[in-house]
């Protein structure tokens, strides 16, 4: 089984990068932010799992573009982290 980039770029998020990814998602995104827990969690990528905590939930059945999206925020988060972080100096 292929490990999607989401998930290892979770695991190379530092405590700090990972904080701040959380509190940037809104009320509508926090199916996002249970999955993202949940890679967070998974010590080896676990796709069953995914499916089972999200039975009925569209992550579960877009289980791809839920991963892509996932993976876009975070991508997103890390270059305003990072730009708020440059601008302190």
């Amino acid at each position: 089984m292929k490990i999607p980039l989401v998930y290892n770029l979770i695991h190379a998020l530092d405590r700090n990068e990972k904080g701040y990814f959380v509190k940037q998602l809104s009320k509508k995104e926090s199916a996002y932010g249970e999955l993202f827990k949940l890679l967070i969690k998974q010590k080896s990528y676990n796709e069953n799992e995914i499916k089972n905590k999200f039975k009925s939930s569209y992550i579960s059945k877009n289980l791809s573009f839920s991963l892509n999206y996932l993976y876009h925020k975070i991508l997103k988060s890390l270059i305003q982290y990072n730009s708020n972080k440059k601008e302190a100096y």
